[in-house]
């Protein structure tokens, strides 16, 4: 692992100090982090809270210390953590997963854990980045499409199912105009409101997620309680809309 050196960090700050200076570069979740090392190869490296196989590494409590993590012999060139699941990007575009999978957030079909990186067959665009949540997922393609999976209340897939600040089971308006009642999606679903959009970039919060677009606008949805979709506090976004300084598209959010 590029500029880490978990002996010498561990003579000088002891175990826990080792593992917490190692984890600030990495992509985090809770306890957990990954690392995509920075010298062309494409490894995977993790460590940290495991108890679902989130570290890809079997399904032992913790990993203690950074392992190599097998991705069936593909070259990972991103890494996203959940609460208690991972997502990785190849350099062919295509997306592996590990972890809990009790809401669909793996995308893989089902809702089976996954002991060790598995890959998501049914996405049908080359993948270029993954973005992860507590319990839902967001995939971003090369075409600038948006996919999401997982956990579907409090609108946080952006396919225009919205809950209230009360949480629970909601019913809310898509962008087409119909109604859905969805909790949990299995597999990548099309944010269809985004289409057109053409999004470059996507980073998701416990229950919201957030899309750069191409042309520099921003696009939120999910959970707002605090205003963390930067559209007013308080404003439903539960299909994919407009955020700060971003684009509209789809639910009419303002």
């Amino acid at each position: 692992m590029k500029g880490l050196d978990v002996d010498e960090l561990e003579a000088t700050t002891g175990a826990e100090g080792a593992r917490e200076a190692a984890a600030r570069p990495l992509r985090r979740a809770r306890s957990r982090a990954a690392r995509v090392d920075e010298d062309g190869a494409g490894v995977l490296f993790a460590f940290g809270y495991n108890e679902f196989s989130q570290c890809g590494i079997d399904r032992s409590m913790s990993v203690p210390l950074p392992r190599l993590v097998p991705a069936l012999e593909r070259r990972i060139v991103s890494v996203s953590a959940g609460a208690f699941h991972t997502l990785a990007t190849t350099d062919e575009g295509a997306v592996l997963a590990c972890g809990r999978n009790v809401h669909g957030q793996l995308g893989i079909g089902g809702r089976a854990d996954s002991t060790s990186l598995a890959p998501v067959q049914r996405l049908p665009h080359f993948a270029v980045g993954v973005a992860c949540g507590a319990h839902h997922s967001v995939i971003v393609t090369r075409r600038g499409l948006v996919f999401c999976c997982g956990l579907a209340t409090l609108g946080r897939l952006g396919l225009g199912s919205a809950v209230g600040g009360g949480g629970g089971r909601g019913v809310g308006r898509g962008a087409d105009g119909g109604s859905r009642n969805v909790e949990d999606v299995l597999e990548p679903e099309l944010v269809a409101s985004l289409v057109g959009v053409r999004v470059v970039q996507v980073a998701c919060g416990f229950a919201h997620t957030l899309a750069r677009t191409r042309a520099g606008g921003v696009v939120a949805w999910g959970a707002n309680d605090a205003g963390q979709c930067g559209i007013g506090a308080g404003v439903g976004a539960g299909a994919a809309g407009a955020g700060a300084g971003g684009e509209r598209a789809g639910g009419e959010l303002s």
